[in-house]
């Protein structure tokens, strides 16, 4: 059983290779596309969010429907290939629907894209979670996070080309672009599918509904760590979905400097997962998505203060640095807190809150973005300041009650922020004089 456990680690690689093509030819693109289509600012919020918000709702019923097919492999693969038909009508719409029914068919397209994926990834984190030892999850998984997330900047930057020399015929390279993620899509569910599946017994006595989740929200340390996840992402999804139009709507920014500032968020996020991964298995995941919290509270702040690409491009290392440390180590935790037989639970009541702090964060942030009043010319720079301002209250108020559930190597809070941060050389100065 070990030598196909770590079989399924190797396999695992290569699904989220073609799961990276896919993300970075198709996914990364979506907002680009609306906006290309004619979508106002509500309008990409919308097809940011509600997938996210539909999708996270059915989560409820994954587990039950996951056990009725009597095993996970087979659930994950049965969804993921209803996703793939859904390219169909996506590749379509500029083509063969009239101007004035793009726009709502991609968004309801989209979002039964969304969710037939997302439907399989608590399954998909049951399943991985039991075939990765409790010690060596954020070290492989930051491996893989590494793997990963290179395809996918090397996927943008081709579908970024792509689009660049084909702007005359816009819609002809988003076609491009969208046939090679769906095919990407067709070979990371043959990879899926050759996974071993560890067999979980559960019982009655591990079950519990969402119902009973709401109930322990003012006692149990996951409930708390899921209050402060979906809290923290209301307030970042009030400015996220928007910087794609910040950028090629009120900065003007071309498609090939769009592609180099979202890529270099996820060269510098790869870059650094094996050392956020390798300092979680030692210090904690708890306290590393604390540091990094904190510090991705002023990332919006930013923004204000200049347009120019070579300062953008910092910044954006700088957030892919923090949001690839952030969402390594908020994922590993969960496989930490919940035992095996409950684990699909607890993945899917995280989606379902999670997703819908997403949703409302968007759409409100869609709705400041058109009623109040611009900031030094720009009308998504208020939303910057309020998504700030709301991170740091959430992060003051709720990250001290979650708390670490493994035993960890103790750190003084200063030493392991100046080490995540690369400043530590300055302690090994000090104590050297």
């Amino acid at each position: 059983m070990t030598e196909k456990k770590e079989k399924n680690l190797l396999v695992s690689i290569w699904e989220g290779i073609f799961a990276a093509i896919t993300t970075g030819c198709g996914e990364t693109y979506m907002s680009p596309f609306a906006i290309a289509l004619g979508a106002g600012n509500i309008q990409v919020g919308l097809l940011t969010s509600l997938p996210v918000f539909i999708s996270s709702l059915l989560q409820l019923k994954t587990p039950d429907v996951a056990h009725a097919l009597g095993s996970r492999k087979k659930f994950i693969n049965t969804f993921i290939s209803f996703q793939i038909l859904m390219w169909v009508p996506l590749l379509c719409i500029p083509f063969f629907i009239l101007p004035e029914h793009r726009i709502p068919l991609l968004i309801a397209a989209y979002t039964l894209y969304t969710t037939l994926g997302a439907f399989a990834m608590p399954a998909w984190g049951s399943l991985m979670a039991d075939s990765v030892a409790e010690e060596a999850r954020g070290k492989y998984f930051g491996k893989r996070g590494m793997i990963v997330g290179a395809v996918t900047v090397l996927s943008s930057f081709f579908a970024g080309f792509v689009l660049h020399v084909s702007s005359p015929r816009i819609f002809a390279g988003f076609a491009v672009i969208f046939l090679t993620a769906a095919a990407a899509r067709v070979a990371s569910n043959y990879f899926m599918s050759r996974l071993y599946e560890p067999k979980v017994s559960a019982t009655r006595e591990h079950y519990f509904s969402f119902w009973d989740f709401l109930r322990r929200l003012p006692a149990s340390n996951f409930a708390k760590y899921v209050i402060y996840i979906t809290l923290f992402n209301f307030s970042a999804y009030m400015a996220g979905p928007y910087f794609a139009v910040l950028m090629l709507r009120d900065f003007g920014f071309s498609y090939l400097t769009y592609t180099i500032l979202i890529t270099a968020a996820s060269v510098a996020s790869l870059l650094g997962l094996t050392y956020w991964g390798r300092h979680a298995d030692e210090f904690g995941n708890t306290r590393l998505f604390k540091i990094s919290s904190v510090l991705i509270t002023l990332l919006p702040l930013f923004w204000i203060f200049s347009h120019k690409v070579w300062y953008l491009f910092v910044v954006q290392l700088i957030a892919g640095y923090l949001w690839g440390g952030f969402n390594l180590c908020t994922a590993n935790f969960i496989y930490d807190v919940a035992i095996p037989q409950k684990r699909v639970y607890c993945i899917s009541y995280f989606n379902v809150m999670n997703g819908t702090g997403i949703f409302l964060g968007t759409v409100l942030g869609g709705y400041l973005s058109v009623h109040m009043p611009p900031l030094f010319g720009y009308k998504i720079f208020p939303l910057l300041v309020i998504s700030a301002l709301c991170r740091m209250l959430v992060a003051l108020f709720l990250l001290p009650r979650v708390k670490e559930v493994r035993t960890v190597k103790a750190i003084a809070k200063r030493d392991l922020l100046l080490k995540m941060t690369g400043f530590h050389f300055l302690t090994d100065m000090s104590g050297s004089q």
